[in-house]
Protein backbone atom coordinates (compact mmCIF):
# COMPACT_ATOMS: atom_id res chain seq x y z
CA UNK A 1 0.00 0.00 0.00
CA UNK A 2 2.64 2.50 0.93
CA UNK A 3 4.76 1.84 -2.11
CA UNK A 4 1.38 2.24 -4.43
CA UNK A 5 1.33 5.70 -2.59
CA UNK A 6 4.77 7.31 -2.87
CA UNK A 7 4.27 6.33 -7.02
CA UNK A 8 1.12 8.38 -7.17
CA UNK A 9 2.64 10.99 -5.21
CA UNK A 10 5.95 10.87 -7.86
CA UNK A 11 3.21 11.02 -10.82
CA UNK A 12 1.35 13.60 -9.35
CA UNK A 13 4.06 15.69 -8.59
CA UNK A 14 5.60 15.05 -12.58
CA UNK A 15 2.00 16.49 -13.33
CA UNK A 16 1.95 19.24 -11.63
CA UNK A 17 5.68 20.26 -12.51
CA UNK A 18 3.60 20.41 -16.17
CA UNK A 19 0.99 22.66 -15.34
CA UNK A 20 3.02 24.68 -13.40
CA UNK A 21 5.18 25.05 -15.97
CA UNK A 22 1.80 25.85 -18.36
CA UNK A 23 0.83 28.43 -15.56
CA UNK A 24 4.03 30.12 -15.76
CA UNK A 25 4.43 29.77 -20.34
CA UNK A 26 0.08 31.62 -20.36
CA UNK A 27 0.90 34.22 -18.17
CA UNK A 28 4.10 35.18 -18.25
CA UNK A 29 3.57 38.88 -19.48
CA UNK A 30 0.46 38.93 -16.10
CA UNK A 31 1.83 41.30 -13.31
CA UNK A 32 -0.16 38.69 -11.09
CA UNK A 33 2.22 35.21 -11.88
CA UNK A 34 3.85 35.48 -9.10
CA UNK A 35 0.12 35.26 -7.34
CA UNK A 36 -0.53 32.55 -9.53
CA UNK A 37 2.21 30.23 -9.03
CA UNK A 38 1.44 30.69 -4.81
CA UNK A 39 -1.96 29.33 -5.63
CA UNK A 40 -1.30 26.74 -7.80
CA UNK A 41 0.88 25.65 -5.89
CA UNK A 42 -1.06 25.85 -2.57
CA UNK A 43 -3.77 23.87 -4.08
CA UNK A 44 -1.81 21.56 -5.25
CA UNK A 45 -0.06 20.66 -1.68
CA UNK A 46 -3.60 20.52 -0.16
CA UNK A 47 -4.81 17.63 -2.99
CA UNK A 48 -1.88 16.20 -2.07
CA UNK A 49 -2.44 16.28 1.48
CA UNK A 50 -6.08 15.12 1.36
CA UNK A 51 -4.76 11.96 -1.21
CA UNK A 52 -2.32 10.94 1.35
CA UNK A 53 -4.50 11.05 4.39
CA UNK A 54 -7.25 9.17 2.13
CA UNK A 55 -5.64 6.91 0.86
CA UNK A 56 -3.20 6.06 4.33
CA UNK A 57 -6.41 6.32 6.65
CA UNK A 58 -9.37 4.95 5.08
CA UNK A 59 -8.96 1.21 5.99
CA UNK A 60 -8.06 1.54 9.44
CA UNK A 61 -10.47 0.67 11.68
CA UNK A 62 -10.96 3.03 14.79
CA UNK A 63 -11.46 0.91 18.06
CA UNK A 64 -11.57 2.33 22.19
CA UNK A 65 -7.91 2.09 23.64
CA UNK A 66 -8.36 0.18 27.14
CA UNK A 67 -9.23 2.13 30.31
CA UNK A 68 -6.59 3.42 32.18
CA UNK A 69 -5.80 3.41 35.30
CA UNK A 70 -8.16 5.23 38.41
CA UNK A 71 -6.88 7.94 39.76
CA UNK A 72 -5.73 9.41 43.29
CA UNK A 73 -8.94 10.33 45.22
CA UNK A 74 -9.44 13.53 45.94
CA UNK A 75 -9.78 15.30 49.22
CA UNK A 76 -13.05 15.61 50.97
CA UNK A 77 -14.80 18.97 50.45
CA UNK A 78 -16.50 21.10 53.01
CA UNK A 79 -19.63 20.19 54.71
CA UNK A 80 -22.73 22.18 53.51
CA UNK A 81 -24.92 23.76 55.97
CA UNK A 82 -28.74 22.63 56.44
CA UNK A 83 -31.32 24.71 54.81
CA UNK A 84 -35.16 24.50 55.50
CA UNK A 85 -38.29 25.19 53.63
CA UNK A 86 -39.13 28.74 52.71
CA UNK A 87 -43.19 28.45 54.01
CA UNK A 88 -43.14 32.52 54.97
CA UNK A 89 -41.49 33.78 51.81
CA UNK A 90 -42.01 33.14 48.12
CA UNK A 91 -40.18 30.27 46.94
CA UNK A 92 -37.26 31.14 43.60
CA UNK A 93 -38.98 28.84 40.55
CA UNK A 94 -36.04 25.95 39.68
CA UNK A 95 -35.83 24.88 35.90
CA UNK A 96 -38.23 21.84 36.68
CA UNK A 97 -40.81 24.60 37.74
CA UNK A 98 -40.35 26.47 34.60
CA UNK A 99 -40.20 23.62 32.22
CA UNK A 100 -43.74 22.21 34.18
CA UNK A 101 -45.58 25.26 33.91
CA UNK A 102 -44.21 26.36 30.09
CA UNK A 103 -45.99 22.87 29.14
CA UNK A 104 -49.31 23.44 31.50
CA UNK A 105 -49.86 26.95 29.54
CA UNK A 106 -49.12 25.20 26.13
CA UNK A 107 -51.64 21.86 26.88
CA UNK A 108 -54.43 21.36 24.69
CA UNK A 109 -57.71 20.33 26.79
CA UNK A 110 -60.26 18.60 24.56
CA UNK A 111 -63.37 19.86 26.37
CA UNK A 112 -66.10 17.34 24.25
CA UNK A 113 -65.04 13.73 22.65
CA UNK A 114 -64.71 14.27 18.96
CA UNK A 115 -66.07 10.73 18.64
CA UNK A 116 -68.66 9.19 20.54
CA UNK A 117 -67.17 6.30 22.57
CA UNK A 118 -70.49 4.08 21.71
CA UNK A 119 -69.59 4.09 18.42
CA UNK A 120 -65.86 3.99 18.58
CA UNK A 121 -66.72 0.72 20.58
CA UNK A 122 -69.30 -0.75 18.46
CA UNK A 123 -68.96 -3.63 16.24
CA UNK A 124 -70.00 -3.72 13.04
CA UNK A 125 -69.94 -8.00 12.70
CA UNK A 126 -71.53 -7.63 16.32
CA UNK A 127 -75.20 -8.33 14.74
CA UNK A 128 -73.64 -11.13 11.81
CA UNK A 129 -72.13 -13.90 14.38
CA UNK A 130 -74.31 -16.94 14.19
CA UNK A 131 -76.43 -15.70 12.01
CA UNK A 132 -77.42 -17.34 8.51
CA UNK A 133 -76.56 -14.96 5.68
CA UNK A 134 -76.05 -15.29 2.02
CA UNK A 135 -72.74 -13.38 0.30
CA UNK A 136 -72.72 -11.91 -2.74
CA UNK A 137 -70.60 -9.44 -4.97
CA UNK A 138 -71.47 -7.78 -8.31
CA UNK A 139 -70.13 -7.77 -11.81
CA UNK A 140 -71.08 -4.19 -13.21
CA UNK A 141 -74.56 -4.78 -12.83
CA UNK A 142 -74.63 -8.55 -12.35
CA UNK A 143 -75.47 -10.04 -8.95
CA UNK A 144 -72.98 -12.88 -8.33
CA UNK A 145 -74.27 -15.03 -4.98
CA UNK A 146 -71.86 -17.69 -2.95
CA UNK A 147 -71.97 -20.97 -3.44
CA UNK A 148 -70.69 -23.98 -2.23
CA UNK A 149 -70.62 -27.54 -4.92
CA UNK A 150 -69.06 -30.96 -4.77
CA UNK A 151 -65.76 -31.33 -5.85
CA UNK A 152 -65.00 -30.42 -9.51
CA UNK A 153 -63.68 -33.18 -11.94
CA UNK A 154 -60.52 -32.34 -13.74
CA UNK A 155 -59.06 -29.77 -10.81
CA UNK A 156 -56.22 -31.72 -9.76
CA UNK A 157 -55.79 -28.94 -6.79
CA UNK A 158 -58.44 -29.95 -4.70
CA UNK A 159 -58.76 -32.82 -2.61
CA UNK A 160 -61.11 -35.67 -2.27
CA UNK A 161 -62.48 -33.75 0.91
CA UNK A 162 -62.95 -30.46 -0.47
CA UNK A 163 -65.62 -28.80 -1.92
CA UNK A 164 -65.54 -25.83 -4.44
CA UNK A 165 -66.28 -22.53 -3.90
CA UNK A 166 -68.22 -21.03 -6.67
CA UNK A 167 -70.17 -17.41 -7.58
CA UNK A 168 -73.49 -18.16 -9.05
CA UNK A 169 -74.15 -15.27 -11.79
CA UNK A 170 -77.74 -15.85 -11.96
CA UNK A 171 -78.10 -14.73 -8.20
CA UNK A 172 -78.59 -17.63 -6.18
CA UNK A 173 -76.69 -17.81 -2.93
CA UNK A 174 -76.47 -20.47 -0.12
CA UNK A 175 -76.52 -19.82 3.60
CA UNK A 176 -73.62 -19.85 5.52
CA UNK A 177 -72.88 -18.86 9.08
CA UNK A 178 -69.82 -16.70 10.32
CA UNK A 179 -68.20 -17.12 13.60
CA UNK A 180 -65.25 -15.49 15.10
CA UNK A 181 -62.20 -16.37 17.39
CA UNK A 182 -60.86 -13.27 17.97
CA UNK A 183 -59.80 -11.09 14.69
CA UNK A 184 -59.94 -14.72 12.93
CA UNK A 185 -63.12 -15.77 11.03
CA UNK A 186 -64.70 -18.55 10.05
CA UNK A 187 -67.10 -19.42 7.24
CA UNK A 188 -69.00 -22.35 7.30
CA UNK A 189 -71.94 -23.86 5.10
CA UNK A 190 -74.87 -25.41 6.81
CA UNK A 191 -76.30 -28.86 7.05
CA UNK A 192 -79.35 -29.83 4.76
CA UNK A 193 -80.87 -29.29 1.36
CA UNK A 194 -80.53 -25.96 -0.79
CA UNK A 195 -82.65 -25.53 -3.32
CA UNK A 196 -81.84 -22.66 -5.70
CA UNK A 197 -84.83 -20.21 -6.37
CA UNK A 198 -83.59 -18.08 -9.56
CA UNK A 199 -82.26 -18.62 -13.06
CA UNK A 200 -83.36 -20.69 -15.95
CA UNK A 201 -81.25 -23.62 -14.42
CA UNK A 202 -82.31 -24.37 -10.86
CA UNK A 203 -80.29 -27.09 -8.83
CA UNK A 204 -81.24 -28.99 -6.16
CA UNK A 205 -77.87 -29.45 -3.53
CA UNK A 206 -77.62 -31.56 0.41
CA UNK A 207 -75.08 -31.11 2.19
CA UNK A 208 -74.58 -34.00 4.85
CA UNK A 209 -71.20 -32.64 6.43
CA UNK A 210 -70.03 -29.18 7.83
CA UNK A 211 -66.90 -27.30 6.03
CA UNK A 212 -65.44 -23.99 6.31
CA UNK A 213 -63.88 -21.66 3.32
CA UNK A 214 -59.72 -21.78 3.04
CA UNK A 215 -57.77 -22.10 -0.63
CA UNK A 216 -56.33 -24.52 -1.55
CA UNK A 217 -52.42 -25.34 -0.75
CA UNK A 218 -50.78 -24.74 -3.95
CA UNK A 219 -51.66 -22.01 -5.99
CA UNK A 220 -52.28 -22.27 -9.67
CA UNK A 221 -53.32 -25.80 -11.25
CA UNK A 222 -56.40 -24.31 -13.49
CA UNK A 223 -56.87 -22.84 -16.28
CA UNK A 224 -58.25 -19.82 -14.24
CA UNK A 225 -55.41 -19.43 -11.57
CA UNK A 226 -52.13 -18.12 -11.96
CA UNK A 227 -48.98 -18.66 -9.81
CA UNK A 228 -50.28 -15.98 -7.67
CA UNK A 229 -53.68 -17.38 -7.33
CA UNK A 230 -55.00 -20.42 -4.89
CA UNK A 231 -58.21 -21.73 -5.58
CA UNK A 232 -61.31 -21.14 -3.43
CA UNK A 233 -62.40 -24.38 -1.84
CA UNK A 234 -64.83 -25.08 1.59
CA UNK A 235 -62.49 -27.41 3.89
CA UNK A 236 -64.24 -30.31 5.29
CA UNK A 237 -61.53 -31.94 7.77
CA UNK A 238 -60.21 -28.74 9.35
CA UNK A 239 -61.48 -25.28 10.42
CA UNK A 240 -59.12 -22.65 8.19
CA UNK A 241 -59.29 -19.33 9.55
CA UNK A 242 -59.98 -16.16 7.14
CA UNK A 243 -59.92 -12.43 7.97
CA UNK A 244 -62.90 -9.73 6.56
CA UNK A 245 -61.73 -6.30 6.12
CA UNK A 246 -64.40 -4.39 5.88
CA UNK A 247 -68.57 -3.95 6.75
CA UNK A 248 -71.07 -6.34 6.22
CA UNK A 249 -72.21 -3.71 3.47
CA UNK A 250 -68.48 -4.11 1.69
CA UNK A 251 -66.18 -5.96 2.69
CA UNK A 252 -62.88 -7.90 1.24
CA UNK A 253 -62.23 -11.93 2.37
CA UNK A 254 -58.31 -12.22 2.83
CA UNK A 255 -56.28 -15.15 3.58
CA UNK A 256 -52.80 -15.67 5.07
CA UNK A 257 -50.98 -18.33 2.62
CA UNK A 258 -47.77 -20.44 3.85
CA UNK A 259 -45.90 -18.03 2.64
CA UNK A 260 -47.24 -14.97 4.96
CA UNK A 261 -48.54 -13.49 1.69
CA UNK A 262 -52.25 -12.29 1.81
CA UNK A 263 -54.35 -13.47 -0.58
CA UNK A 264 -58.16 -11.77 -1.39
CA UNK A 265 -61.02 -13.48 -3.15
CA UNK A 266 -62.12 -12.21 -6.47
CA UNK A 267 -64.02 -14.44 -9.04
CA UNK A 268 -62.34 -16.15 -12.11
CA UNK A 269 -63.54 -15.52 -16.00
CA UNK A 270 -66.76 -17.42 -16.77
CA UNK A 271 -65.92 -21.07 -16.25
CA UNK A 272 -68.24 -22.75 -18.37
CA UNK A 273 -65.71 -25.11 -20.06
CA UNK A 274 -65.23 -27.32 -16.95
CA UNK A 275 -66.99 -29.67 -15.98
CA UNK A 276 -69.58 -29.41 -12.87
CA UNK A 277 -69.68 -26.12 -13.79
CA UNK A 278 -72.06 -23.59 -15.72
CA UNK A 279 -71.51 -20.89 -18.28
CA UNK A 280 -73.22 -18.36 -15.51
CA UNK A 281 -71.52 -19.70 -12.55
CA UNK A 282 -67.20 -18.52 -12.24
CA UNK A 283 -64.74 -20.28 -9.55
CA UNK A 284 -63.64 -18.13 -6.47
CA UNK A 285 -60.25 -17.43 -6.35
CA UNK A 286 -57.74 -15.74 -3.97
CA UNK A 287 -55.18 -13.38 -5.78
CA UNK A 288 -51.80 -13.12 -3.26
CA UNK A 289 -50.77 -9.56 -5.41
CA UNK A 290 -53.45 -8.35 -6.85
CA UNK A 291 -56.75 -6.78 -4.59
CA UNK A 292 -59.75 -8.61 -4.11
CA UNK A 293 -63.06 -7.63 -4.32
CA UNK A 294 -65.78 -6.20 -2.49
CA UNK A 295 -68.49 -8.34 -0.80
CA UNK A 296 -71.88 -7.50 0.97
CA UNK A 297 -73.99 -10.02 2.99
CA UNK A 298 -78.23 -10.47 3.66
CA UNK A 299 -79.56 -11.58 6.98
CA UNK A 300 -81.62 -14.78 6.06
Amino acid sequence: MNYYVIFSLIISFIIFVFILRQVDYIYKESEYLLILRFCTISLFINIMIFYYLTATFKNMDTKPGPKGPKGNRGEKGYQGLPDSCQTCETQENSVGFEFLQDKFEKQVIIEKPLLDPKLADRDPWKDIIGKRVRIFTRKGTTVCGLQWQKRIAGLSVLRSTDKSVILDCEGNADLFTISRDGSKYFIKNLLGEAKEESGTHQKTKKADIKCSMSMTKRAGGTPFTRGTEHTGIFDCTQEKPIYLRGTPDSFTILIINDNEFTCEAKSSEPAGELNDVESYERLLKFNCVEEGEKFYLEIV
